[in-house]
């Protein structure tokens, strides 16, 4: 352990020349801090090993020890004391913290002895930090790597490391061209999240993205090429980390304000790379299974469109029925989401008729058994086209049971009255209305109130009654022609 990195904190120039001469001659690295203040910044930019302080720098402030062992957690301090120091008072610094209390003059020997032992607790403590740290770590990337959404990922991230690192704002910029966007955030107001453009190079997120070094600042060490922004957003500490994929930035994760003290530990900075590091991982992995998933998307609507252009009766029927659809669902008060998955349904609700083949489809008579029961794949074929992209996954039931009945008579399923979803009852009775006032190879278009007369002698068999009667008041606000029953 002889490369181990050691800093001397201490104001006695001999002292620190007697120290320097012997440890360098065994091949440690050793820095000096001649104040207080020095040996503060020290700590705050590297790592150190170990720390030799010289008791007498504190003018008898014993908060300052406190404080200097304190700066790393995983770093082992020796205390160097006055000439005379009693046994007593050595014991009491020991149970304090520090690994070891040497008084001076110091002879080599048991410097190099004391020295041994402290740096072999600091590596035995690392390796407990690590091990302590690596363990929820290795949870949280598994954690993170199943979560393809990426908004939710973007906020679980955000929410992971203010719960480990303790502080009161946290947010998740991610690049765009030259900008960056805030996607996550927890300590800020809605209106800065949405307003918020950074550019690339300007401020201390910009600093992290153009270089892709973390920007590190603790309360009372201001960074000067910061100052404004500090005092701009009332900053007091603050990491800021890239995400980086292959060397790339892809975003950048800022901490500020630790909440109980005014200054991170380095076993902080360890913590938050690393959780960087899994964080861009998963952020492109969800980058990746999303824009597969669009393709898909588009995929599939361009073969619905294939599927109209080959029937030329079918043409604008999807559309007609997601106009139904989305009307019928806000006429019965559904949410937004409950309305989205109708409409994702109903465009789409037809796309498993791309298996059948011309012969069937097109048929300009009546089908026999054997090709019904072919037809009547569509709802079913159709699921498992959809199924495969992930935000479409509530719509596949919808698309499964848009021909089951009311009373159970209907397919594949044979599912009855409530059993069906509520977005395949209601694609269903703007299918059937769609479907009868539009011209089929095998005859010839109803006209809107046979139609509407026909909706209410199905309703309460094939239709679900109450889907029925929403969709003709819909057509009343149209002022469509709707006579009273």
């Amino acid at each position: 352990m002889n490369d181990a990195r050691i800093l001397i904190i201490s104001a006695q120039a001999s002292l620190t020349a007697e120290l320097v001469g012997a440890l360098s001659s065994h091949g440690y690295l050793v820095t000096m801090a001649g104040s207080l203040a020095a040996g503060r910044k020290e700590l705050s930019r590297g790592r150190y090993d170990l720390v030799l302080f010289d008791r007498e720098i504190t003018d008898g402030d014993q908060t300052a020890e406190v404080e200097i062992l304190g700066q790393n957690p995983a770093m082992m301090g020796i205390l160097i004391l006055p000439a005379g120091t009693a046994l007593a008072e050595i014991a009491e610094h020991l149970r304090d913290g520090w690994a070891e209390a040497l008084i001076q003059p110091i002879a080599e020997k048991p410097l190099l002895a004391g020295l041994s032992h402290a740096l072999k607790r600091a590596f035995n403590l690392r390796e407990k930090i690590r091990s302590s740290t690596l363990t929820p770590l290795a949870r949280l990337s598994e954690t993170f790597l199943l979560n393809l959404d990426l908004d939710g990922l973007l906020n679980q991230i955000v929410r992971t490391a203010q719960n480990e690192a303790n502080c009161d704002r946290v947010s998740l910029m991610l690049v765009d061209g030259q900008e960056m966007r805030i996607r996550a955030a927890v300590g800020l107001s809605s209106k800065v999240v949405e307003e918020f453009r950074g550019k690339i190079g300007v401020g201390i997120a910009g600093y992290t993205a153009a270089s892709g070094e973390p920007v590190i600042i603790n309360q009372g060490e201001p960074d000067e090429r910061f100052i404004d922004h500090l005092r701009d957003d009332n900053i007091k500490s603050a990491i800021s980390m890239p995400l980086k994929v292959k060397s790339k930035v892809i975003g950048v994760l800022n901490l500020s304000n630790f909440m109980g003290r005014d200054r991170f530990f380095e076993s902080d900075v360890q913590f938050l790379s690393l959780l960087a590091a899994q964080a861009a991982v998963a952020i492109q992995n969800a980058n990746l299974y999303n824009s597969l998933q669009t393709s898909y998307l588009h995929t599939i609507i361009s073969l619905a469109n294939a599927l109209e252009a080959r029937d030329a009766s079918l043409s604008g029927h999807s559309n007609k029925v997601l106009e139904h659809s989305v009307r019928i669902a806000q006429k019965m008060g559904l949410s937004e989401r409950e309305t989205d998955d109708i409409r994702n349904a109903a465009i789409l609700h037809d796309i498993g008729k791309i298996g059948i083949r011309d012969a069937i489809l097109l048929k300009p008579g009546k089908l026999d058994d054997s090709e019904w029961r072919i037809l009547r794949t569509h709802p079913e074929v159709g699921s498992h086209i959809i199924a495969p992209v992930r935000h479409l996954s509530r719509a596949v039931p919808l698309i499964l049971h848009h021909h089951e009945r009311w009373d159970g008579q209907g397919y594949p399923s044979g599912l009855a009255g409530p059993e069906i979803p509520l977005g395949s009852r209601i694609i269903s009775v703007a299918d059937t209305y769609d479907a009868m006032i539009s011209k089929r190879p095998y005859r010839d278009a109803l006209g809107h109130q046979s139609a509407v007369k026909e909706l209410r002698r199905v309703a309460g068999s094939q239709l679900d009654p109450h889907v029925t009667a929403a969709f003709l008041a819909v057509l009343k606000e149209d002022n469509l022609d709707v006579p009273d029953a």
